[in-house]
């Protein structure tokens, strides 16, 4: 990413100014990263360009969204240079520029408001200009192309694209600081509500040299609060006020109430005009009101369900059509027809993704609070609306040798079969507990699961109870199984160690009588040399005769999960801290929402799954799933192109120069010893990618600004690649 910036401060003025030049053009996408994302719900601000529409969601990023093919595009955080994927607001100027109002819902996304041309961005925050932290969701654009943004207390600034002007109740008239809902009317005036951010409230007008207050009377606004401000095509200012509507004329104030009329709304969401001066309300409750130039109140139900009639933001466009956020996405309205489109590109209806079981086939589960079958483009749901699904969290995913899909829940065990649910509980079976923490089929197709009450052996529906009654097991409460190559099972739980059951012996190793960093154990995975990889606080390995433990620093020691990947990768999650890797030599590598395509402000992921591709699933706790497909081995039968590889070749690296991370491929002929190190400018070996037997084919190997402990600062770097005879070196720029 290339930026540049100034700084300039004109003392000459009453008003402080604040120069900002920044220009950052965008990247190349990081085809390495992929996700479903579940937001497609949550709109929080609809605008128009031409034939588009630029939908912002509250976490979910930005969509551009044709109206005439119908076809979205995506607009995210890391793949674009936006800072946060909470859009508040967005802005089309008269130039065609899309300006977004960037928020924050954790300390990983940085607020701020972003300018995009079609080609190059501008981002604008805190660091670089006056705007403060904070929401920003108050601003606009007047027809000279100025931006006017409100603050929740730092008064109204105003940016011409050079200059940034500062407006307070110290040098203007401003009578508070509080500014909110920014509009601009026909004449290029600047209009918004100034609060004592108690109870008093007033209409502002700057036309560029003076301020007019407007108001009903000395009291100001209506005190009952404020939500927001438009302007009509005849320069109407209307405004929201909890459940009533008010309209000033540059004359006089009007207040409409819609329960005098007998229409019941409880709280106003949103509004906006049409080109004949009707007004179009989005309610909490009550779905889509209009009040026509009459003064006649319309309802229209977006369902018959009260708690999903609701209507989050009302967009109309040059035609007169009606975009409404609504409980089923984007819905579209023509006063006749009612259409929904999803602004996603998963049907999800949960963003906290527990797991996914990828099947050979590419047929994707996902689960959360109901579980949801991706078979190519067609989706379908399972729930306790449609089956027996139990109203209750998935934990875990596995399947069988006969297609059947298990699920635990925290009420019990669930068997898709086909398209019928089979609920297993306390109730009907001899279950020992309805909390199924994991599932995990053994070599022979039997499933062994962990409950809070015991270990279950089951098959063909015949169950077989492992508790503290006939094992050594000192605590029932299991998290976790795994199997390994041989067929031994290993289990881990809250305090009773690691287990581990040949299907004759029992075996307990605990912090009394083995290297055992703590009896809680929260995952296990089996690596590729078969050795036990164990997440208790720490992340430690046994090869079944020595300990050993993962040095990670301690802010990322605390390990939710584990999974271990074919190439001798490690791969944890920490809590709030996203994913770690762990190669082979020790080398760790941080991926999170900050520096990967890693999606959510959380950073927790519950579970990691890998296909047959070696593609990473990551299911996180607020942002779906994230795919990460770095990392990946592909021998001559899997080539993407299909040809064999006929000689020794070192590619170079991509992107370049990079920033946090770059991909080094190369490709290998025959099979043998192949090492791959990186070089300072002195020619210091600083890091080793590969130092291994390699089978003939082609592979790529990620390298960071950080690895481990190590943070690689900006500069020329060389790697070279050794293969039998052929040794080649290239050159790479780290540029922060």
């Amino acid at each position: 990413m290339n930026s540049r910036a100034s700084l300039r401060i004109n003392v000459l003025s009453p008003i402080l100014t604040i120069v900002i030049l920044t220009s950052i053009n965008i990247q190349a996408q990081q085809d390495k990263w992929d996700y479903f994302d579940p937001y497609w719900r949550n709109i929080s601000t609809i605008a128009q360009d031409g034939d588009y529409l630029w939908i912002g969601k509250s976490m979910g990023g930005a969509v551009q969204f044709n109206m005439i093919t119908e076809e979205m595009e995506d607009y995210k955080r890391y793949f674009t240079p936006l800072t946060s994927n909470t859009i508040t607001k967005i802005i089309i100027d008269k130039q065609g520029n899309k300006w977004f109002g960037m928020g924050s819902n954790s300390n990983t996304n940085k607020m701020g408001i972003a300018k995009y041309d079609d080609q190059n961005w501008e981002l604008f925050d805190s660091d670089n200009s006056p705007l403060p932290e904070g929401y920003l969701n108050y601003f606009d654009v007047d027809g000279l192309g100025n931006l006017w943004v409100g603050t929740a207390g730092d008064g109204l600034l105003k940016y011409d694209g050079i200059t940034w002007t500062k407006y307070d109740t110290t040098n203007s008239g401003i009578p508070f600081n509080s500014v909110r809902s920014v509009a601009i009317d026909s004449s290029n005036n600047v209009w918004f509500v100034s609060s004592d951010l108690a109870f008093y409230k007033t209409l502002v007008k700057f036309d560029g040299l003076g301020w007019t207050i407007h108001q009903p009377d000395s009291n100001g606004l209506p005190s009952a609060g404020y939500w927001e401000l438009k302007i009509d095509n005849q320069d109407n200012k209307w405004m929201s006020v909890y459940g009533m509507l008010l309209k000033y004329d540059n004359s006089i104030f009007t207040s409409y109430n819609p329960n005098l009329s007998g229409i019941q709304i409880g709280f106003i969401l949103t509004i906006d005009l049409d080109d004949n001066g009707n007004c179009y309300i989005g309610t909490a409750d009550t779905g889509l009101v209009k009040l026509d130039t009459a003064g006649n109140w319309s309802v229209y139900m977006i369902s018959p369900d009260r708690n999903l009639n609701y209507v989050n933001r009302v967009f109309i466009d040059d035609n007169n059509i009606k975009w409404l956020a609504t409980y089923k996405g984007l819905t579209k309205f023509d006063e006749i027809e009612i259409e929904s489109y999803k602004m996603s590109n998963a049907p999800l209806i949960d963003h906290r993704m527990s797991d996914v079981y990828i099947e050979d086939d590419g047929t994707i589960w996902f689960g959360a609070f109901s579980i949801v079958k991706k078979d190519g483009d067609i989706w379908r749901r399972f729930d306790y609306t449609n089956s027996s699904f139990p109203v209750s969290n998935i934990n875990r995913f596995e399947m069988d040798s006969e297609n059947n899909l298990w699920a635990g829940t925290l009420d019990g065990l669930v068997k898709l079969k086909d398209t019928t649910i089979t609920l297993y509980t306390t109730g009907n079976t001899n279950l020992p507990s309805n909390w199924i923490t994991d599932i995990t089929k053994d070599r022979n197709n039997i499933l062994w699961i962990t409950t809070g009450n015991g270990i279950v052996r089951m098959e063909n529906d015949s169950m077989i109870i492992f508790d503290e009654n006939n094992t050594p097991l000192v605590d029932d409460q299991m998290l976790t199984v795994e199997v390994d190559r041989l067929n031994n099972k290993w289990f881990g739980g809250y305090t009773c160690g690691l287990v581990k059951f040949d299907d004759v012996n029992w075996t307990i190793f605990n912090t009394s009588n083995s290297g055992l960093w703590s009896n809680e154990i929260r995952d296990l995975a089996i690596d590729k040399n078969n050795n036990i990889i164990i997440a208790n606080g720490e992340l430690q390995k046994f090869t079944g005769n020595s300990w050993y433990t993962v040095n990670l620093p301690d802010t990322l020691n605390y390990q939710i999960e584990v999974e271990a990947d074919s190439i001798g990768n490690i791969w944890t999650s920490t809590y709030q801290r996203g994913i770690v890797k762990i190669d082979p030599w020790n080398n760790w590598t941080v991926f999170n929402n900050q520096n990967s395509g890693l999606i959510g402000d959380n950073q927790m992921v519950h579970s990691t799954r890998i296909d047959k591709n070696g593609y990473k699933y990551f299911c996180t706790n607020d942002g779906g799933v994230t795919i990460y497909k770095g990392d990946l081995v592909l021998g001559v039968e899997n080539n993407p192109d299909g040809t064999i590889v006929s000689d020794f070749k070192l590619f170079q690296n991509y992107p370049n120069p990079f920033n946090p991370s770059t991909t080094i491929s190369y490709q290998l002929p025959v099979s043998g010893k192949v090492k791959l190190v990186i070089f300072d400018v002195l020619g210091k070996e600083i890091a080793t990618l590969v130092n291994e037997e390699k089978t003939a084919g082609s592979y790529e190997v990620e390298f960071g600004s950080l690895v481990g402990s190590l943070h690689f600062a900006s500069g020329i770097y060389f790697y070279q690649l050794k293969a039998s005879d052929f040794v080649e070196t290239k050159k790479m720029i780290l540029l922060k």
